[in-house]
């Protein structure tokens, strides 16, 4: 609760800040498309060293959609933004193997996601621009490990379950390309998800097409 009410104070203060302006006309962008992120960084080799079926997380990933409303505001080298973002794993990784009172198997899963508000410094012309995101938000992600192996020795019996929930920041760089209103908006990406039980941290890219109000 502290947190989330430490992040509305904190999305009070920069909405207010960047758009205290007189009322006029300043374009809004929507931004949707595909969000890619590797979990390179967190992945080991651990349960392999425990397990006869080789299990490793360093070279799993996640795709999923990433939604942003991007304004304009009052400095012109600096929008306002607010996203959101869902992932799930690429991949199905896992194993079953059994017979009456014997099995061998294991299984592996990943998702999560948010919402954040941030600024975006820029360098902007009519159909070329170079961007950079600084955002805060609210990302949750979990990770579930299952074994259980009473078939071949080494035996194994594990469950576990890491998951992020709290207070967690997005960077990206990126360039966008527009023609009239729509355009595209590649970024790399780097994501951090903290929380009092786990943390992850994340990279990966954005390809979203953008439509400009």
């Amino acid at each position: 609760m502290k947190n989330i009410l430490l992040f509305m104070f904190a999305t009070y203060i920069l909405t207010a800040n960047l758009c205290a302006q007189d009322i006029e006309s300043k374009k809004v962008t929507l931004e949707l498309g595909y969000s890619y992120l590797s979990n390179f960084f967190n992945g080991n080799d651990f349960y392999s060293y425990k397990h006869n079926n080789l299990l490793n997380t360093y070279d799993e990933s996640m795709s999923g959609a990433s939604f942003n409303i991007v304004r304009e505001t009052k400095y012109k080298w600096v929008d306002i933004l607010v996203g959101v973002q869902f992932n799930s794993r690429n991949t199905t990784v896992g194993l079953q193997s059994y017979r009456p009172g014997f099995t061998n198997s294991y299984d592996y899963s990943l998702n999560g996601g948010g919402v954040y508000v941030g600024i975006r410094p820029s360098y902007k012309t009519e159909h070329f621009g170079l961007t950079s995101d600084f955002s805060l938000g609210l990302f949750t992600y979990k990770e579930y490990i299952g074994i259980y192996n009473n078939q071949v020795q080494p035996f194994v019996d594990v469950f576990d379950r890491k998951a992020s929930s709290g207070l967690g920041a997005k960077f990206s760089l990126g360039f966008y390309l527009k023609v009239w209103k729509i355009g595209i908006h590649p970024t790399a990406d780097l994501l951090f998800s903290g929380g009092a039980g786990s943390s992850f941290m994340f990279y990966g890219t954005t390809l979203p097409l953008t439509f400009t109000f």
